[in-house]
């Protein structure tokens, strides 16, 4: 199964930062499909200010920056545990069938893959509390 979207996707900004989905945002992988339920709150791409010089942090990633949102905040596809590589990869995969550019959607993965572990431990620790 390739990685693809299912669906245009509209949101609200909350000018905060924040953007709220007013639909649901679908897509295919090779993990499953993904659905990110409609008033889902995302800030889509956490790009710093000084790497917004060269990557902006709104354009054809935004789809895929949801999705890797969800992702990150749920840890899991339909309940099924993921981890983050497999969140990260998604978004790599989403971003490229969105025609993001090779060297940026490259970038990302990285800094990702560099970077990313805070927010996904911060996300994994709220799990562990709502479990107990």
């Amino acid at each position: 199964m390739k990685y693809q979207f299912l669906n245009e996707v509209y949101y609200k900004d909350l000018e905060n930062g924040k953007f709220e989905l007013i639909n649901e945002l679908r897509a295919t992988t090779p993990y499953g499909l993904i659905t990110v339920p409609k008033g889902f709150i995302t800030d889509l791409a956490s790009i710093p200010w000084i790497a917004q010089i060269i990557i902006p942090k709104i354009g054809k990633q935004n789809r895929s920056s949801i999705i890797h949102d969800y992702l990150y905040e749920t840890g899991n596809i339909n309940g099924k545990k993921i981890t983050q590589k497999i969140a990260d990869k998604i978004y790599l995969g989403l971003m490229r069938s969105r025609k993001v550019s090779k060297w940026n959607a490259k970038t990302q993965y990285r800094a990702l893959r560099m970077f990313g572990w805070y927010a996904w431990n911060k996300y994994r620790k709220q799990d562990k509390r709502k479990a107990s």
